[in-house]
């Protein structure tokens, strides 16, 4: 069966939601989208091709750079802020995504270079 339109924006509402604001998981993902974690995992892959893991880490990035860009906020306190456990894995995620180090990012996107 194919995946109904309101599943990818209910799964994108509860992204938001849940992930970048507390640092919730998979779990409280699938809770908020009244679904067993192993359904979800599986028609996520299906809908977008990644992990749901990679589909949260994907919005926390997107956060991040938000906020790197609008806030004068540490990195560190960013990281926490989009649900990274560490600032070194924090780090690593945003420079294998980007190619940088997020204050490299904030500095080449701050003079007005495209994101």
């Amino acid at each position: 069966t194919s995946t109904p339109p309101e599943f990818g924006r209910g799964l994108k509402s509860g992204l938001f939601r849940i992930n970048y604001t507390s640092g919730g998981g998979v779990e409280a993902l699938a809770k908020e989208m009244s679904l067993p974690r192993r359904s979800l995992e599986r028609r996520f892959k299906k809908d977008t091709g990644k992990t749901l893991l990679q589909g949260i880490q994907d919005v926390r990035l997107g956060k991040a750079k938000v906020w790197l860009l609008d806030s004068e906020e540490t990195i560190q306190t960013i990281s926490q802020r989009v649900g990274f456990g560490s600032i070194d894995r924090f780090m690593a995620c945003f420079k294998k995504d980007t190619g940088l180090t997020a204050q490299a990012w904030r500095e080449k996107h701050r003079d007005g270079d495209e994101i």
